[in-house]
Formats: C-alpha cells, structure tokens, sequence
C-alpha cells in the first residue's frame, strides 16, 4: 500500500507554458485548464500513474505485511529514506534505525531504491496478524537537480507529454472526462513517457 503523505507543492507545467502550448492568449479558459493539467499530472506522475514514477518531489509511505530480503521502494527515483517502522511482536510501534541495522541501495537512481539489512542483521519480529501494514517505510521521492537541490529536474520528455495530454483534452472537451479514465492518453505523449515507465516491482508496496 502507498500513501501520499506530502503532494508535490509545483506544477510540471505551468498555466503560462500550457496556454502558450496552446495558442491561448485569453484568461476565460484559465479554469479548464488548470484543472486539465492536475489531472494530466496525475495520469503520468505518481501513484496510480501509468509511468509507476514520481517526478515531483513528493513524501510517500509505503506498507508492507512483512519485511523481505529487500524491501522494494516504489515509485522511484528515491530521494531519500526518513524512517522505518514496525509494529513488533506486541503490536508496537518501534523504530528501525538506519544506524548499523540496514542501508538504501539506489538512491536518486531511475532504477529504484531497495532497503536491505547489514550483514549479520536480522529484521525484527513482527505481530502475528494478517494485516498489510507491519512494516512501514516513509521517504521523499521525485527528481532533482543534485547539485542544486531543490531546482527542477523533471526530464523535458515529460513536460511535452503533460502538454500533449492537456492540448488533446482541450481540443476536444466533449469527449473528454477528467477525473476517470474515461479520456485516453494521445499515442504521441505515451512514445514520450515510454523510456520512464518502471519494472513491475517497484509500481506497488
């Protein structure tokens, strides 16, 4: 199970880059469209996306029912791992440190990220219970700019796509149905965001 915990705070594309996409020079429409691009957004960015990647910084929680030999983060590029809980054998809530315990392999890497135990380090026992959220993981992931943290890596690819998505909607509102999966993804924007989407293992805790 993944949580959104922390929604990315900008936007792929700005009201400003799409209405230029789009040869909009009027403001009647800033409604529309600005609600075209969340969902555009939402269709190629994070959870429930069809790319299984996170592209805007954004702080995730992820819920497994037991630990593994690697516990696989989904939604990658991982930035950063800020904690990992369980529920032990009582049903407590404890903390596993990173300290000495266990290690991230794969950090901003479009591959994916995979926590795994230190040599010699067992997981902890955990409640006896078929509920799927024993183990819990929280982080932050999406792109960025490692030498300037905090600037926007997002690739190019993605932004064209956003648009070719938004401008498909736009052309032909009639048809379209924002909030389900009722308006298809134009084929030019699914060639763009072919190279990005991610191996089955990391699409879902």
């Amino acid at each position: 199970m993944i949580e959104v915990l922390e929604a990315p705070a900008d936007h792929i594309v700005t009201l400003a880059e799409m209405k230029h996409h789009l040869r909009v020079d009027h403001t009647d429409d800033d409604q529309l469209i600005e609600a075209y691009i969340s969902a555009a957004e939402a269709r190629v960015d994070g959870p429930a996306s069809i790319t299984g990647r996170t592209f805007r910084v954004t702080r995730l929680r992820a819920s497994y029912h037991s630990f593994s030999t690697k516990i696989c983060l989904p939604y990658p590029p991982v930035i950063n791992v800020i904690g990992l809980t369980y529920l032990d054998s009582n049903g407590d809530e404890q903390t596993f440190a990173e300290t000495d315990q266990w290690r991230v392999i794969g950090l901003n890497t479009s591959l994916g990220a995979e926590i795994v135990p230190l040599s010699g380090v067992a997981w902890p026992s955990l409640l006896t219970t078929p509920d799927g959220d024993l183990v819990r993981v929280e982080y932050l992931a999406g792109y960025q700019n490692l030498n300037s943290p905090g600037d926007n890596a997002i690739p190019k690819e993605v932004a064209q796509a956003v648009k070719l998505i938004v401008g498909d909607w736009y052309d032909w509102r009639p048809s379209s149905v924002i909030g389900t999966v009722a308006a298809p993804t134009p084929h030019g924007a699914e060639v763009l965001l072919a190279p990005y989407r991610v191996a089955s293992a990391y699409l879902a805790a």
